[in-house]
């Protein structure tokens, strides 16, 4: 890792730090670059867990947050690689794990998650094609091996042995690891076309239930509620409009939301009654609405469209948008939400990363530590922590 830089803040940030709630929903196979790194708080702030690339390979090392001195991780050795990674508990990470082959050097997801303790022990396949495999030294009963690719929905905070996942099952199952090369015909575009189902997954006994439901859409995102049931979801093959449904008694309802081809939802309010999306208004392309999924009334909440979604910034939980991304060099942001701490903390920030794509990217759930990741026209992503209680910020990444 290289040297830890700190820069202190200009001005004295004096704001009231609320607990935040956890994420109700997140994805797993896309949204994290393999090639560059990433860090995370776990929620009680007393770890930071921190992808490092070192000679184009990407492994985990977690450190104490006050001191950032090393107290252990993950590193799955040259033909594999750390994927995207979430704190399931205080202690435990769940992660996905990338592989490599001989002749490509880009790693491929085979829908592996492993999970260990955060100084990197009692680690374990929990989902994937070699999770059947014996554990050396455990006692533990053989697990049935899984050909299909895990996807987090929930980490369902309220819970600490279980988390809720997809499994989007392979294609030709076994006969892809039967030989290596044949695993080079998994693509992502092929995943996107197929059809998921929902279970819970337990990160200590590694067993999976039994399928609560089917996916309506192939390429399907699931949203759950803050007890973990599954409320709705939306997806459809690549090229095809987005289609939305609601989850009533055990079965899919579609909803008739949007009026044109660019329709993508792209945050769901913490109690799961009102939704942030884009679509098409008239002959404008990327406007943006807040919809009452209770009442069905649709608001316009920002006044230029034309928008994609890499320009809006978005609470670490992902329940709202607060901030648009502008061509305007004076100022890069629009703040269309200032009624959250996220919001504010964003707006007292902005400045000091001018001329960067900024996103308040992780917190504990304390408040008194933040990560804020920063991306440069170079395209390289930064990443900082911020200490409340010493008014300061490191670069960490």
């Amino acid at each position: 890792m290289r040297a830890l830089k700190s820069l202190i803040c200009a001005a004295a940030l004096t704001l009231l730090f609320a607990p935040s709630y956890a994420a109700g929903y997140l994805t797993s196979v896309d949204g994290y670059r393999f090639d560059q790194g990433d860090a995370k708080l776990s929620p009680n702030g007393k770890y930071l867990a921190l992808a490092i690339v070192n000679e184009g390979r990407r492994s985990l090392v977690v450190v104490e947050t006050d001191g950032l001195n090393s107290v252990g991780g993950v590193n799955f050795g040259r033909w594999q690689d750390v994927g995207n990674f979430h704190w399931g508990t205080d202690e435990r990470l769940v992660m996905e794990i990338l592989h490599r082959e001989e002749w490509d050097e880009t790693p491929k997801f085979y829908g592996e998650l492993y999970t260990a303790k955060y100084n990197g022990k009692h680690g374990e396949l929990i989902y994937g094609w070699r999770a059947g495999e014996e554990q050396v030294g455990s006692r533990r009963k053989k697990k049935e091996t899984i050909y299909g690719w895990a996807k987090l929905i929930s980490l369902m905070p309220n819970d600490d042995e279980e988390i809720l996942i997809s499994s989007t099952e392979m294609p030709g199952g076994s006969e892809l690891f039967e030989d290596r090369q044949k695993r080079d015909l998994v693509r992502g575009a092929q995943v996107s076309k197929l059809y998921s189902s929902v279970h819970r997954l337990n990160l200590k006994t590694r067993r999976m239930s039994s399928s609560y439901t089917r996916s309506p859409e192939p390429n399907t995102t699931y949203i759950a509620g803050n007890d973990d049931n599954l409320l709705y979801a939306f997806g459809g093959e690549p090229g095809t409009q987005v289609q939305m449904y609601r989850y009533v008694n055990d079965d899919w309802q579609k909803m008739n939301i949007g009026n044109g081809d660019s329709f993508m939802p792209v945050a769901f309010s913490a109690d799961r009654t009102e939704m942030v999306y884009l679509d098409n208004s008239a002959s404008q392309a990327g406007c943006l609405y807040r919809y009452n999924l209770m009442t069905q009334q649709k608001t316009q909440i920002y006044d230029h469209c034309d928008l994609e979604p890499e320009q809006l910034v978005l609470t670490i939980d992902q329940s709202n948008v607060y901030a648009v991304k502008t061509n305007d060099l004076e100022s890069p942001y629009a703040i269309i939400e200032r009624n959250s701490v996220e919001a504010d903390f964003f707006a007292q920030i902005v400045d000091m990363f001018n001329g960067q794509k900024v996103d308040v990217y992780s917190r504990s759930n304390d408040g008194k530590f933040w990560i804020v990741r920063t991306q440069g026209v170079d395209d390289k992503l930064n990443f900082y922590l911020y200490s409340t209680s010493k008014n300061e910020f490191t670069q960490i990444l």
